[in-house]
């Protein structure tokens, strides 16, 4: 797989789009709650109108046709996923907050 593509309607947080980040594949998404917040616009893919067909078919043939774009923008998608959505970044991320707003006996 060169480019992951998810032209949904409605998601909440697309583990799709983060597994295929990791992979450092580039991302062309719907402009949807969930995706945009995952999926930085041409730095680590693209997003695209609801059910606009052509601009999801003009990104697809952008980064199918332009190979070095498309391992750069895999790439900073890679270093985003790492960042942000690492299961470890996250988990400590959740117990600092926890034992943030712990209310102590």
């Amino acid at each position: 797989m060169d480019i992951f593509c998810l032209p949904s309607w409605r998601e909440g947080m697309p583990r799709s789009i983060i597994e295929a980040m990791m992979m450092e594949l580039p991302v062309v998404a719907t402009n949807i709650r969930g995706s945009r917040e995952e999926v930085v616009e041409g730095e680590t893919g693209f997003l695209v109108p609801v059910k606009n067909v052509n601009r999801l078919h003009e990104k697809l043939e952008y980064l199918v046709n332009n190979p070095e774009i498309r391992k750069r923008i895999g790439r900073n998608g890679r270093s985003r996923a790492m960042r942000l959505y690492d299961e470890d970044v996250v988990i400590n991320r959740q117990l600092e907050l926890i034992s943030k707003y712990a209310i102590n006996d």
